[in-house]
């Protein structure tokens, strides 16, 4: 649980909860500032049943102060932390022996210049002395012989990141939620395609109610739709339709029948209505407006019916 005094919030990670004695775990602190801060200073504790790397230390800005029951790596941060900044502190360690499954604590907080503690976080490592892997074997296995419990965690460290990876897998398939970096990849899926106009949270939508999308390909809610999802706007689209062009046995071509464009079959109007962009740069913005717009042409030309066409008038600010 975070402690957050004078706006600063301090996250303490570790990239392993589960360990094996032998196994390396790196930690990390991440410091965030709402306002500046000068003279602060970072301590980390590691509870004597982690092993520190010395080689992760740096002897110009950090410190060890050792007691029987922890180590405390200090961090004199001299210079000014500046407001809404994230700073990035990391150790790397090696889990010792133990004779006993057990849970261990190590403790992030950052200090002012009288030592009062503005931030802290906790975070806790279980570790364990025997494989988990026991309970798929005979329960005599692990009653009597403990050597099988040892060796099989040399299977179990080994295979524990394929594991996590397995596991995180619901979460590379949720578009919520998934990296970034996962987006083309899951879009592949469902074989959609996007152009680089699109930002990172539309794309999201996108893909999220992408088999709706298919589902209503070629009507005017799927326009709809796809227009909003990359504007955030709700687009209005009026069919343009003849007027007084009747088909019966009264039918006839004649002074009185409409023909021209303001009658053309299978033609509508895609009224769209958007704020400017909010850059300074007067070159800039309007460069970025023509990307928008030639990308709304085509998601358009993508979502409507083969045989129709369509006026856009060009965007007027809203």
């Amino acid at each position: 649980m975070n402690t957050i005094i004078q706006a600063v919030v301090v996250d303490h990670i570790v990239d392993a909860y589960n360990c094996f004695p032998g196994d390396s775990v790196t930690f990390y602190t991440y410091v965030n500032v709402a306002k500046p801060f000068e003279g602060t200073s970072l301590r980390v504790t590691l509870p004597p049943e982690i092993d520190l790397d010395p080689d992760c230390l740096d002897e110009v800005s950090t410190l060890v102060v050792s007691s029987e029951n922890y180590r405390a790596i200090v961090w004199q941060l001299e210079d000014r932390l500046e407001r809404d900044e994230q700073y990035e502190f990391q150790l790397s360690a090696k889990i010792a022996a133990v004779a006993t499954e057990r849970r261990i604590e190590s403790v992030a907080s950052l200090y002012d210049l009288d030592e009062e503690m503005l931030a802290s976080k906790t975070v806790t490592i279980k570790i364990l002395n025997k494989s988990t892997y026991l309970r798929y074997l005979p329960a005599i296995f692990e009653s009597h012989d403990p050597v099988i419990g040892r060796l099989l965690m040399l299977f179990e460290s080994y295979l524990a990141p394929l594991e996590a990876q397995i596991e995180t897998m619901p979460y590379l398939l949720d578009p919520k939620i998934t990296p970034a970096h996962f987006l083309p990849w899951l879009g592949s899926w469902l074989d959609l395609t996007w152009s680089p106009a699109w930002p990172d949270e539309r794309i999201r939508v996108l893909i999220e109610n992408a088999l709706e999308l298919y589902r209503w390909q070629g009507t005017r809610w799927a326009l709809q739709k796809s227009l909003e999802i990359y504007t955030g706007k709700w687009p209005e689209i009026v069919s343009s339709n003849a007027q007084n062009f009747e088909i019966g046995d009264q039918a006839a071509l004649g002074f009185n029948l409409a023909l021209g464009k303001d009658n053309r079959p299978h033609t509508f109007v895609v009224e769209l209505n958007l704020p400017p962009l909010d850059i300074e740069d007067e070159v800039e913005r309007r460069e970025q407006e023509e990307v928008r717009w030639q990308t709304i042409i085509s998601i358009i030309e993508s979502q409507k019916p083969a045989h129709t066409a369509y006026d856009l008038p060009r965007l007027k600010p809203s």
